[in-house]
């Protein structure tokens, strides 16, 4: 399992997730797992997306597909989006019982 940390500029974020919302089945059959989606704090339109994908070779062959690419263009990505595969090498979760 592997994490890949996606970002992107687009003009509406609207249109954004619901082209991504519409790709659902498609990231699920790739090997997607999960998914947390951010905004920068005082940038609405740069959107950071946080995967989990079951290997980083599933999740480089969906982020190089064409399908990926055309969906980005569809949103109106305004710059070359950046993806990073990331192996977790810790996890940490600070609550009142640590």
């Amino acid at each position: 399992m592997v994490h890949v940390l996606f970002q992107c500029k687009v003009p509406s974020v609207d249109r954004w997730k619901q082209l991504f919302a519409s790709a659902f089945n498609q990231r699920a059959a790739a090997g997607e797992i999960s998914n947390r989606i951010f905004c920068a704090h005082e940038r609405g339109e740069h959107i950071v997306v946080m995967f989990t994908w079951n290997s980083a070779q599933q999740a480089a062959q969906f982020f190089d597909s064409e399908f990926w690419r055309g969906l980005l263009r569809e949103a109106g990505a305004t710059e070359v989006p950046e993806r990073l595969i990331l192996n977790e090498m810790r996890a940490l979760h600070l609550t009142a019982a640590d």
